[in-house]
């Protein structure tokens, strides 16, 4: 893929965790020590196999972009936590992104332009109508509540992981509340932001698509400008 058509892309990568302890030590071997003391701090066997093989996937992904081995990428962090790839080590102007629900990871690459993700597992035993009302805007709780009440548990899912997506892309975290900006609610629908207290011009600013996921999960990537598109792809060992 040239340059040109990079930067007119954004790649999202959804990886099925893999707990097979000859899988795990295998990424292992990519990782930092700062990220292996990370994984041992971890309580259980399968959180610490998560965490591995999600860490070492996205080195691989990001080695193709960045032009060097998954074991030299280099990350530097913000203070609320995102990390970033160093310009020294090929991270100039790559941006990415990376969320985890369950049993799957997805991952978000983008060239120029910030880039942010979100999955989560749709729980139909969750009781988010106190959710909703504390952290949703009016807007989108009046459309959640319009919506056939088969249909509201997933609205509700499709809601956070659209709004979770954009706060990580902006990359302010909880500087800008949830309830400031509205997203488009149904599941079965684009996803779109449809209002933003701060700055209207910010619904143009940013894109936002749903991801293809396996049932009984939804999620989103938003990216910066209406000039790209999103190519999916489905990660499998190297």
């Amino acid at each position: 893929m040239s340059n040109e058509q990079r930067h007119l892309t954004v790649d999202v990568w959804l990886l099925g965790l893999d707990r097979d302890p000859e899988f795990v030590e295998r990424y292992r071997g990519v990782l930092s020590p700062d990220e292996l003391e990370r994984a041992s701090r971890l309580r259980s066997f399968n959180l610490r196999a998560d965490f591995i093989y999600t860490r070492g996937a996205l080195r691989h992904i990001l080695s193709d972009h960045a032009g060097v081995a998954p074991s030299e990428i280099r990350f530097t962090y913000e203070d609320r936590g995102k990390p970033h790839l160093i310009t020294s080590h090929g991270g100039d102007g790559i941006g990415f992104n990376v969320s985890h629900s369950r049993d799957i990871s997805v991952f978000a690459i983008a060239h120029g332009r910030p880039v942010g993700i979100d999955v989560e597992q749709i729980r139909n035993d969750y009781d988010h109508d106190p959710i909703a009302e504390r952290w949703f805007s009016s807007r989108e709780n009046e459309l959640l509540g319009q919506l056939p009440e088969k249909d509201q548990t997933a609205g509700f899912f499709a809601v956070w992981s659209r709004k979770e997506a954009l706060v990580k892309a902006l990359g302010t975290g909880i500087s800008h509340r949830l309830s400031s900006f509205s997203v488009s609610v149904s599941p079965t629908q684009p996803a779109a932001i449809l209002e933003t207290a701060w700055d209207p011009s910010q619904i143009d600013a940013w894109s936002i698509h749903d991801i293809p996921l396996p049932q009984g999960y939804s999620g989103a990537v938003v990216a910066a400008g209406q000039d790209w598109s999103p190519v999916f792809r489905a990660w499998s060992h190297p």
